[in-house]
């Protein structure tokens, strides 16, 4: 039966994805963005606009939370990251409440389950020493905002996504622009990281899979995706694409504690917390309830490298 869902963050990456399943599925989309896109239902709403947002969702069946600053770094971490994450999660939580909204997907982070540990993390670990601003701030509101939404009769899901790939739907988005650099040659050396990897067509589908199901049994799903080494997609690329010019040499951490207070991207909690990660996740548990299988990880880095090359061609 067709429904109607909000998107928020409808021109990012996930976004633009969820869209297109939504209305492929037979769905009506009303999607909540910066920029609208074009033929939808698109609402342009700022997340501090409580009467906005309730006019925004008052109808829909559910909202998909994708929306989220996307830079890793910022002179105002408070003002910048934390602030849009958490207070545009509960005015999207209390607008739902006040229009009776049934359920939220929520798009966390992996991070907030942990970046290096020995064994897979499952969804019952909590990444509670990060101190990236972004981590933080998501983390806050799987702990905090999940639950109050839950107590107001708010079914509130959160998902959590590692490394997301995939084409960009025409739009180079903020999550692709490390590969974009590696397709422009941009990049010396690699940083040393062994992390998962999802294809954000699969992300798309397992949120979707989410919403649609009534009964959900866990209000908490990783994403896993595949576990790969950073060496290991540069090499594919290279197989598939032997004109490119790609790095073939991995940096020490130490190189990049030098270059953080040079490089507009890096900062010394990144660093710390990111380069030279070895993440392990586990999971089977949303792959089990919903009968999911994710696409071979090398499929997903061509087709990523093909829409980029694609996109530098017709700029």
């Amino acid at each position: 039966m067709s429904k109607c869902y909000a998107v928020t963050g409808a021109n990012g990456h996930l976004g633009r994805h969820l869209v297109a399943l939504l209305l492929q599925r037979g769905h009506r989309v009303r999607t909540l963005a910066r920029q609208p896109l074009a033929g939808q239902d698109h609402r342009i709403v700022h997340v501090e606009d409580v009467d906005g947002l309730c006019c925004a969702l008052d109808g829909v069946d559910g909202v998909f939370h994708t929306a989220a600053p996307t830079q890793m770094t910022a002179s105002n971490p408070e003002i910048e990251i934390r602030r849009p994450i958490v207070d545009g999660t509960r005015n999207i939580i209390n607008a739902a409440v006040q229009v009776g909204v049934p359920k939220i997907v929520y798009t966390s982070t992996a991070a907030t389950v942990g970046l290096r540990q020995a064994i897979p993390l499952d969804e019952s670990y909590f990444n509670t020493t990060s101190r990236h601003p972004q981590f933080r701030a998501k983390l806050e509101v799987e702990q905090q905002l999940a639950p109050m939404a839950e107590s107001k009769g708010v079914r509130f899901l959160s998902v959590c996504p590692p490394s997301v790939l995939g084409p960009s739907l025409g739009r180079l988005t903020p999550s692709l622009k490390p590969y974009a650099q590696l397709v422009n040659g941009e990049l010396p050396f690699l940083p040393p990281m062994r992390f998962h990897l999802l294809d954000v067509r699969d992300e798309a589908e397992a949120q979707l899979a989410l919403m649609e199901t009534d009964v959900v049994q866990h209000s908490r799903y990783i994403l896993a995706g595949h576990y790969v080494d950073l060496r290991q997609v540069v090499q594919q690329i290279r197989q598939h694409f032997p004109i490119l010019r790609l790095p073939r040499w991995t940096a020490p951490k130490a190189v990049f504690y030098l270059l953080a207070p040079f490089v507009p991207e890096l900062n010394l909690t990144l660093v710390r917390e990111c380069i030279g990660c070895d993440q392990r996740l586990d999971g089977s548990r949303v792959e089990r309830e919903f009968a999911l299988h994710w696409r071979p990880w090398q499929h997903t880095v061509l087709d990523t490298i093909e829409d980029l090359l694609l996109a530098r061609t017709l700029r």
